[in-house]
């Protein structure tokens, strides 16, 4: 076999996603990234774990915030931020640190990834689980 007809390995981005049933969960954040701009919108990404009571303990799972230059109060960054700080307004109004998420335990909304981003249907073993949306901080 020539070395151009040998077989090759690809490494997989960020691993394969979980899928878990979609619904109410405990999660805790164990890293905050902010990427650049991509596209012209930066992004906050929140990693983290499902954590008991769930049969789903372990679990990783991300959400992904919109970073406008100026959140408002109708970004979705916003009111993470606003349950991630006990339901407390900013102290400053010019900044928003991320350091209110670290370490954090909430209740979640979890949903199924089943489509991409042009809208088409995913096949189904390609979707995978999300945090939707924060719904109240617990620790």
């Amino acid at each position: 076999m020539s070395r151009k007809q040998q077989p090759r390995d690809f490494i997989v981005g960020h691993g394969v996603p979980d899928l878990i049933e979609p619904g109410n969960y405990m999660w805790q954040v164990t890293k905050v990234e902010v990427n650049s701009k991509f596209m012209n919108v930066r992004k906050a990404y929140f990693h983290g774990v499902i954590v008991p009571p769930s049969t789903s303990c372990g679990v990783e799972l991300y959400m992904a915030c919109s970073l406008p230059s100026k959140p408002g109060i109708r970004s979705k960054f916003f009111e993470c931020w606003l349950i991630a700080n006990w339901n407390q307004r900013p102290a400053r109004k010019d900044r928003l640190s991320t350091k209110v998420f670290r370490g954090a335990i909430f209740k979640v909304l979890v949903r199924t990834v089943s489509a991409n981003e042009k809208g088409e249907e995913r096949t189904g073993i390609l979707h995978y689980s999300v945090v939707d949306r924060l719904l109240e901080r617990v620790a």
